[in-house]
């Protein structure tokens, strides 16, 4: 079975998506700002799931490098990116502030970890990175004026290198 590593998986979708694979029978690496209060660790006590916890904020260039640092970590099989912030605001109201926490998070945040995995994904010429993207990526929401830019980005960035390269599969889902 694979070791498949999710981010934002303290709750919804990515919490969903761990459970779904560790009860599948895959080891994963369930990824979220602060572990502290995840349900996720007790959930695979209880079921006997391969499930680990680990801290990783995507914002940060520092805590990306430390987890992919860690033995194993950057030679997972699959790479989930789902974490995301949501921010529902018309443009003038929005913050240039939140505008760029929602761009640091929803598109930056996956191009940190993808970047962090694919030199291993390469020398195996095997692994297997999706991003988790949004519907409000391909239309135009009055509320959304920041989280439907960062999320139209990831699938028109994620391909651009790995799929010409012929090296590494890659998906966009939208969600």
């Amino acid at each position: 079975m694979a070791r498949i590593l999710v981010t934002g998986a303290r709750r919804g979708i990515g919490r969903e998506i761990t459970l779904t694979l560790a009860r599948a029978g895959h080891e994963v690496v369930a990824t979220m700002r602060d572990t502290s209060g995840s349900d996720l660790a007790d959930i695979a006590a209880q079921e006997g799931l391969a499930i680990s916890l680990a801290a990783l904020d995507v914002d940060d260039d520092a805590s990306v490098a430390a987890l992919f640092a860690q033995a194993g970590m950057a030679s997972v099989d699959v790479l989930i990116n789902n974490a995301g912030i949501l921010s529902i605001n018309a443009l003038e109201d929005e913050s240039m502030a939140m505008i760029q926490a929602v761009m640091n998070t929803n598109f930056f945040g996956p191009v940190r970890c993808m970047k962090a995995v694919v030199p291993a994904m390469r020398e195996r010429r095997q692994g297997l990175i999706i991003n988790l993207s949004s519907i409000a990526g391909r239309m135009a929401v009055f509320s959304h004026s920041a989280y439907g830019p960062s999320r139209c980005l990831v699938p028109r960035f994620d391909g651009a290198d790995l799929m010409w390269s012929g090296a590494l599969p890659l998906s966009s889902i939208c969600r």
